[in-house]
């Protein structure tokens, strides 16, 4: 993502190892500071593109999208759209999901682009509790999420799993020393409720793919981009990462599966192959 207008380049490296730059646009003035958008250095009118959101943490910016800025870099199918929230969006409630539709529709209109339908959540930390929590809440606009760290999720009160989001791959860390709590009265530590989450979406059968990291505490490692991209090939190709779909995911993976999710993964694999052939 380089080239024109507002260009940036930082002298640091990607997950990947990668040297990066991109296109950085404010593409809403809040009250709280703007809202970004990230493009490719080039943009095909004939393309239909994927819209990542990447979610800040609690009390942070909304510039570089919560990270997620450096993985998109390497893509060309992508646009990162990065919202500026205040405390208290991490619950995902119905302002803060507006918030992100409507600069989602604003990036659509003012910049005349094709964008798919459902979009890809990444988010670490109080990003992460948004991100699982708005697929929970409006599973008919995601495709799939990226959450991490998470200092609360979507049980005991704090949301609801949604069955209706089973065929959404989530995939889903904690570092295994990040043994703090959120906050001093919350009933558990981010470990510990990381593990009564991913307990819960395996009883609900969700499609998931959930790990934790030895020796990390609060902040994210390689892993975490491992299994971001292994997600977002999922949602988007319909297979995880050079391979071609198949009915189930094998165990080896680590992810679980269920035939709903097959179901989605198949029509987009074969809505690819369609695409190959009319080019």
């Amino acid at each position: 993502m380089r080239n024109r207008i507002a260009i940036i380049m930082l002298s640091v490296f990607t997950p990947a190892g990668f040297a990066f730059g991109y296109e950085e646009k404010v593409i809403e003035e809040g009250e709280h500071g703007p809202s970004y958008v990230y493009f490719p250095d080039k943009i095909d009118k004939s393309k239909t593109y994927w819209v990542v959101a990447g979610i800040h943490q609690a009390k942070g910016k909304a510039k570089r999208a919560g990270g997620i800025d450096k993985w998109a870099d390497k893509k060309d199918n992508v646009i990162v759209v990065s919202p500026q929230y205040v405390t208290g969006f991490q619950n995902a409630f119905p302002e803060h999901q507006e918030k992100l539709v409507r600069i989602i529709r604003k990036v659509k209109k003012d910049y005349d682009i094709k964008l798919h339908p459902r979009i890809f959540l990444y988010g670490f930390s109080g990003g992460s509790q948004f991100a699982h929590r708005f697929a929970m809440k409006r599973p008919e606009l995601v495709c799939g999420v990226s959450a991490h760290s998470g200092g609360s999720w979507a049980t005991r009160g704090y949301s609801k799993i949604n069955p209706k989001a089973r065929h959404i791959p989530f995939a889903i860390s904690c570092g295994e020393k990040d043994t703090s709590r959120a906050w001093n009265k919350a009933p558990l530590n981010r470990l510990d409720w990381f593990n009564e989450f991913r307990k819960k979406m395996k009883e609900g059968g969700f499609c998931f793919k959930a790990k934790t990291w030895p020796n990390i505490g609060h902040r994210d490692c390689k892993g975490v981009w491992q299994i971001t991209e292994e997600c977002f090939a999922l949602a988007t190709t319909g297979a995880l990462p050079g391979c071609e779909y198949v009915e189930k995911l094998p165990e080896e993976s680590g992810w679980n599966d269920n035939k709903l999710a097959s179901k989605v993964r198949k029509k987009r694999a074969d809505e690819l192959k369609q695409e190959s052939k009319s080019k």
